[in-house]
């Protein structure tokens, strides 16, 4: 079973989530993604990245598309 008080680096967190480091870092600065910055690295605990992923992958409610529209009755 996988450790998730583990600590990641920004680098390993985009490899697991599967985006850029620019990304991660994004998310961060947004609060989506809280991390700790002790020294020159960001470290993100493994739970937060694996809910994180979790949270990004579960079906949402259907979006509407405003530019389509049901054609009128005739």
């Amino acid at each position: 079973m996988e450790d998730m008080d583990e600590l990641l680096t920004t680098k390993q967190a985009a490899a697991l989530l599967g985006l850029s480091e620019q990304r991660i870092r994004q998310l961060v600065t947004r609060g989506e993604l809280p991390s700790i910055k002790p020294g020159h690295d960001r470290l993100m605990r493994r739970g937060d990245v694996v809910a994180l992923r979790a949270r990004k992958t579960a079906p949402g409610p259907a979006k509407s598309n405003p530019r389509k529209q049901s054609a009128p009755d005739a």
